[in-house]
């Protein structure tokens, strides 16, 4: 029975969408030898789920909208 429920959970989340953050916190400096922080803790710039492409699934919180390059 127990092998049963873990092929089948198994298949259950191999079969699901994933869910991912992108979170961001500075960049490199002016030399590309220090990472920066520009915020005090981390920013959610965008959200991906879904069974789609990336692109089709990503969606922009407001400060990653802000940031995305034209």
């Amino acid at each position: 029975m127990n092998e049963i429920f873990t092929e089948a959970r198994a298949q259950a989340v191999l079969t699901s969408p994933i869910v991912f953050f992108h979170f961001c916190n500075g960049g490199p400096d002016e030399t590309d030898r220090i990472w920066r922080s520009i915020y005090d803790e981390p920013v959610l710039l965008a959200v991906g789920f879904g069974r789609g492409t990336f692109k089709d699934t990503l969606t922009f919180t407001p400060e990653g909208s802000r940031r995305r390059p034209a």
